[in-house]
């Protein structure tokens, strides 16, 4: 039992010791990149950065007229509203006025 044991204890010291070995082993990557890269990278950057302002602007677009088209909308209500109020009011002015006479 005590060979299994100290067996064990030899492993893990084995692999304590030789982990900080083997991380130091693995391939770095290349921390230079080519201007040719470079290039690339800047115009890939270049044009997403034209589609999300070209996206932006018909986005923009698209909500001026949206609200341009509530907006004429709820004049056109508002108008219809009061225009009937109006109405309404001049007719029961006129039934008020109708009952005062109707008295004397």
């Amino acid at each position: 039992m005590t060979t299994i044991r100290q067996r064990i204890l030899f492993l893990a010291a084995v692999l304590a010791f030789f982990s900080p070995a083997l991380r130091s082993e693995q391939p770095q990557k290349a921390s230079r990149t080519t201007p040719e890269d470079r290039l690339k990278k800047l115009e890939e950057r270049a044009d997403a950065a034209e589609k999300a302002a070209s996206s932006a602007v018909m986005e923009k677009d698209y909500i001026t007229r949206t609200q341009k088209q509530y907006e004429s909308y709820y004049q056109k209500a508002f108008n219809a509203q009061m225009w009937t109020l109006g109405i309404m009011g001049l007719l029961l002015a006129g039934v008020y006025v109708r009952t005062l006479w109707a008295d004397d």
